[in-house]
């Protein structure tokens, strides 16, 4: 091999282990990374991703959870759920979703200013597109 081609496989490898270190470090785990280099797309069916809350009183808590159910042929993995705001709070489950399963994505929604909201909540996940948006809308009033 000449020193040219002997440079650019080096480089390529070292740009390859920092790809696969920067995963690790985000993750965590070295099975979460393998997961996610090396995972199908799969399919998925939302109940409904828009969500009307109507109306919500200034200081009150909304509860409402998002259906998730995985029709693919290979698990559904929830890599992250980041709401767009701090007002809202988001759980789920850190588990694979099986093929014909459901999951939850609990949201706690506590308005911090008045008017008309619509919020969105993004999805992290193994979909072709790898990223599931969600949206809660309503009204904020206040009763004082």
């Amino acid at each position: 091999m000449r020193g040219g081609a002997m440079r650019s496989i080096l480089i390529i490898g070292t740009l390859t282990l920092v790809g696969i270190a920067g995963l690790w470090f985000l993750f965590g785990d070295s099975t979460e990374v393998f997961e996610l280099l090396y995972s199908s797309p799969t399919t998925i069916r939302i109940e409904r991703d828009t969500i009307d809350l109507d109306i919500v009183r200034y200081g009150e808590k909304k509860q409402i959870s998002f259906r998730i159910c995985n029709t693919g042929e290979v698990p559904l993995l929830i890599r992250d759920v980041r709401p767009s705001c701090g007002c809202t709070e988001v759980r789920w489950g850190k588990r694979p979703v099986q093929p014909g399963e459901e999951t939850l994505i609990f949201v706690t929604f506590e308005p911090n200013s008045l008017g008309r909201f619509m919020k969105s909540i993004e999805v992290l996940c193994n979909t072709s597109s790898q990223l599931l948006r969600l949206n809660l809308k309503g009204i904020v009033l206040n009763d004082r």
